[in-house]
């Protein structure tokens, strides 16, 4: 076991846990509600974190990141059982990427990001932990305009 898999990965899934708990809330019709304008849908939203993660995957293996990925499976943004299974396979490819790394590799490697800096292995799973965030922030106003109330859990640990 790695020092990120030891220290790092139990909260993660803390923070990843989220989700589904989110979808156990909404029904394919919610998915989608847009709050007006030219704003995406829930389920846009929720592909788009998808998408994200499959970007940080990848980027373990190729030690930079493209954020160019698009899903192309229509069913994503309008069902939520394609999206908890989405997330759940997201989840255990980014574990098996990490934990196939070693100590060394895992305190050497920086990962190349879009204007050409670098970020520190530990550090950009950070900034993906910061993504999930950002999602849920989103997630926690469309939730809310849905007039639906959201698990005390989410809130113990958003506000």
């Amino acid at each position: 076991m790695n020092s990120i898999e030891r220290d790092y990965f139990p909260i993660l899934r803390e923070y990843q846990a989220l989700r589904p708990m989110a979808l156990d809330l909404l029904t394919d019709a919610d998915l989608v509600y847009a709050l007006g304008g030219d704003t995406p849908s829930l389920g846009a939203q929720c592909v788009k974190i998808g998408e994200v993660q499959h970007a940080y995957v990848a980027s373990i293996q190729s030690r930079s990141i493209d954020f160019g990925y698009r899903s192309d499976d229509p069913t994503l943004p309008l069902s939520v059982a394609s999206l908890r299974a989405w997330y759940a396979e997201l989840d255990t490819q980014l574990y098996h990427a990490v934990a196939g790394l070693s100590d060394q590799e895992i305190d050497n490697w920086s990962i190349l990001r879009p204007g050409g800096f670098t970020l520190p292995l530990r550090i950009h799973l950070e900034v993906y932990k910061e993504a999930l965030l950002l999602f849920y922030g989103r997630t926690d106003v469309y939730v809310s305009a849905l007039g639906k109330t959201l698990p005390e859990r989410w809130v113990q640990w958003l506000g």
